[in-house]
């Protein structure tokens, strides 16, 4: 069990490598063999990672054919920021709360986000480099979720990896969109630190529907 665990988690890593450094392309099938073959894992464990692979939004497996990319449908688009609204909310109003009260907890998490900040302003003033964005963006909102400590939360949002990044990826490409995500961050934060809550539901709310519907219309 152990030994076919490992390499389960071989043949994972090694395709969600190859998804995440664009070595795989959309709107082609791959053939489970071909790929088995070249990492030396036999076609059980494989698949095995095929099926966590698929459960968390990276590919689609076509019986009797092999597997590809998933593409994004309005429904997971739609579906993704509505998770991400609902989950998230609730854990910057929990910190707002506490934060209120100044606890030590609350105190750090605000410094860990302001931090965050600091990374995506020094690229977007450099760089610009969109995976490097997507990095800081993402551990930004990971940050949030993960302050209520509620494990279901935390494997939701897991699960949801790939598909926030990639839709992302896609809105920020966009002309003005990372500036403009730096902006709502920073209102973000200022409205957590004056306690505001009206403020911090619009501000937070936007920060979602702005690229959901860009990315609605990219499909």
């Amino acid at each position: 069990m152990i030994a076919s665990n490992n390499l389960k988690e071989t043949a994972y890593d090694h395709v969600k490598k190859m998804i995440l450094n664009n070595e795989l392309e959309e709107d082609c099938v791959y053939s489970e063999r071909k790929i088995c073959s070249d990492i030396g894992v036999s076609r059980t464990p494989f698949h095995s990672a095929l099926q966590q692979l698929e459960s968390e939004g990276y590919i689609d497996i076509l019986p009797s054919r092999g597997f590809a990319l998933h593409q994004m449908s309005e429904q997971d688009i739609e579906e993704t920021f509505e998770i991400r609204s609902a989950i998230e909310f609730f854990c910057i109003y929990t910190l707002t709360k506490d934060y209120k009260n100044k606890t030590p907890k609350s105190n750090e998490t605000i410094d860990e986000l302001e931090f965050l900040l600091e990374k995506q302003k020094k690229i977007f003033d450099t760089t610009a480099d969109i995976k490097e964005f997507v990095k800081y963006d993402f551990k930004f909102h990971e940050t949030i979720v993960a302050y209520n400590q509620n494990s279901t939360f935390n494997a939701i949002y897991k699960t949801h990896t790939y598909k926030i990044q990639n839709l992302a990826c896609k809105s920020l490409a966009h002309e003005g969109r990372m500036k403009n995500t730096i902006e709502e961050h920073q209102a973000i934060l200022s409205a957590v630190m004056r306690d505001d809550s009206a403020d911090l539901c619009e501000i937070t709310m936007r920060h979602f529907n702005t690229p959901k519907y860009i990315n609605l219309q990219d499909i």
